[in-house]
């Protein structure tokens, strides 16, 4: 398999990265017992809830060694009255360490 670049990246792993932050909801409130996801394009699924602050952390993602592949963080909330779930697709790489969101996008449905 190869990315775009043309480079070989069959599977080599580049080790683990954690996603941390907080979820927020539209007047910047921290958004407490909301799950958020990571899913990658390898199909590797990781997953936590929101503290009492809103702070997650979502550890042990598998980076790929130098594919320059992109990581998709889905936050996935129950949250009171009619709001979307907020979809953040992030890059990680085997440079990152961790990473620091803020999720504060959530829209009423229409």
């Amino acid at each position: 398999m190869t990315d775009s670049s043309g480079a070989n990246n069959s599977g080599t792993m580049g080790g683990q990265c954690n996603l941390k932050g907080a979820v927020l909801d539209p007047d910047g409130k921290p958004l407490a017992g909301i799950k958020v996801s990571v899913s990658t394009s390898n199909n590797q699924q990781n997953s936590c809830t929101t503290d009492a602050n809103g702070q997650f952390c979502v550890s042990g993602i598998q980076v790929p060694s130098g594919s320059g592949d992109q990581y998709t963080c889905s936050v996935c909330a129950n949250l009171p009255g009619d709001f979307t779930p907020s979809k953040i697709d992030v890059p990680l790489t085997s440079a990152d360490a961790d990473r620091d969101l803020t999720a504060g996008n959530f829209t009423r449905k229409s």
